[in-house]
């Protein structure tokens, strides 16, 4: 039990840093005029296989939705 909770927990967190990291390199592309979601999906997802496009450009497209307001 407390362990799973502590494990729930770290899990959570773990993915709400990586969250925060995506925002802020995502700012940092829009701040170097590196504006379409595609382009940003290009600089930050580096090797990144043709397959998994998609579902990254509609991660960073959140990200841009969120910041827009």
């Amino acid at each position: 039990g407390l362990t799973l909770a502590s494990d729930i927990k770290a899990g959570i967190a773990e993915y709400l840093a990586h969250r925060r990291l995506r925002e802020s390199q995502v700012i940092a592309c829009l701040a170097d005029g590196v504006v379409t979601a595609e382009a940003i999906v290009s600089r930050l997802y580096l090797d990144l296989p043709e397959a998994l496009r998609p579902a990254a450009r509609q991660t960073i497209e959140a990200h841009l939705s969120m910041l827009r307001g």
